[in-house]
């Protein structure tokens, strides 16, 4: 082996420590990125292509790094504050779209290149596409609104025109300690169109019974509810 087989050999030793301390600093800066998948580092010899002509055997000629995303591994689900947040569990990938600008009518254009990701913290932009934080678009198959028939076309998402029914209050759980003397509290409950309103709710200690198992009294003040002028 020459001096500059000895220098290749030191060189791309280091070159590939180099690699696993990249990776290994990709993966700790993303530790909780959404969505993202480690990067392993395997090592490899490179031989010459000839054998020694001392020992007939293969002689090394450097090492190499190799780089695997390991993409096939579930990661952690956590929970979140965004209503649009998904995360897939087990095997698959969310279909996204870039854009690629805005067409001549205003309306965002997208590429035709198909992605897939793991990241699944969608939230709507200014025109009503679902994209996640990576700055990539959900694609998906709209279904009718009268029959409910999915479309064939993958389309990017768009939930602008969708209006989604309001639940009404029917049901309120409450605990906590009542002072002896009349108490008032409040709760907001919502009417079957989604409007918002303040229940109040007045506290009476009933004298009939012993402080040892005392009784409350509650009296309801229900607002009136307006569902239009």
């Amino acid at each position: 082996m020459s001096i500059f087989n000895s220098l290749y050999t030191a060189d791309s030793g280091m070159n590939a420590q180099s690699t696993a301390f990249t990776n290994l600093s990709n993966n700790i800066a993303n530790s909780q990125t959404t969505g993202y998948k480690a990067t392993d580092t395997t090592f490899q010899d490179f031989v010459a292509n000839s054998l020694s002509s001392y020992t007939g055997q293969a002689v090394s000629d450097g090492v190499g790094a190799v780089s695997r995303s390991q993409v096939q591994k579930q990661g952690t689900i956590s929970t979140s504050t965004n209503s649009l947040a998904v995360a897939i569990s087990g095997n698959g990938f969310f279909d996204v779209s870039k854009v690629s600008g805005q067409a001549t009518s205003g309306k965002t254009s997208f590429g035709t290149e198909q992605y897939f990701t793991r990241n699944g913290d969608f939230e709507t932009d200014k025109s009503g596409y679902l994209v996640n934080t990576s700055g990539y678009y959900l694609n998906g198959y709209m279904a009718d609104p009268t029959t409910g028939v999915l479309s064939n076309d993958l389309t990017q998402i768009n939930v602008s025109n969708i209006a989604f029914r309001p639940t009404e209050t029917t049901t309120l759980t409450m605990s906590g300690g009542l002072p002896d003397a009349g108490y008032t509290t409040t709760q907001t409950i919502y009417d079957s169109t989604g409007q918002q309103h303040t229940l109040q709710l007045d506290w009476t200690k009933d004298s009939n019974y012993s402080t040892d198992n005392p009784v409350w009294d509650v009296k309801e003040v229900v607002p009136i509810f307006r569902t239009g002028r």
